[in-house]
């Protein structure tokens, strides 16, 4: 995601350790996830907390596109990739 990085004039060097988990993300998904999170991370934070439940977004918009997750799928992202 070097252009998005570009686009909000972020340097960065850092990279999480990912791993395998069920249900998992491609690299590209996951970095989409890492932006959206660090970006409104208060928000995430929220949902976070108010999960019942820990679920992977199964839906392939919801793959693609962590501004549509609920607060299961964040839930499951941070306890497992986080």
């Amino acid at each position: 995601m070097n252009w998005i990085n570009k686009i909000l004039g972020l340097k960065t060097n850092k990279k999480c350790a990912i791993h395998s988990v069920s249900g998992s993300l491609s690299i590209e998904q996951l970095e989409k996830a890492d932006m959206w999170n660090c970006l409104h991370k208060n928000h995430v934070n929220k949902l976070y907390h108010l999960a019942e439940n820990s679920l992977p977004p199964t839906l392939n918009e919801d793959k693609n596109n962590p501004s549509l997750w609920k607060a299961g799928h964040w839930k499951w992202y941070l306890d497992n990739y986080r």
